[in-house]
């Protein structure tokens, strides 16, 4: 979504992971309250986690992109002008 919101991409990273941060700690507090577990511990792990996904992702996404020789960010800069 704050792809679709901001034009900068490092705003937009930056909300994405964000909002990831949120909705681990709103959810590893549910869990940590209803099964009397360790905040602390869910939340690092869970976040670490969710990082690691984002970063191999990220990655993959970057290989691809050198393999097949796409560059869809001025594809899409050079169609709004």
């Amino acid at each position: 979504m704050p792809y679709l919101v901001f034009e900068d991409l490092f705003i937009c990273l930056c909300s994405t992971l964000g909002l990831a941060v949120t909705i681990v700690v709103a959810f590893n507090y549910y869990v940590a309250v209803a099964k009397d577990l360790s905040f602390k511990g869910q939340f690092f792990e869970m976040t670490g986690l969710s990082f690691a996904v984002a970063a191999v992702s990220f990655l993959i996404g970057c290989c691809l992109r050198a393999f097949l020789g796409l560059d869809l960010l001025s594809t899409i800069c050079c169609q709004s002008l």
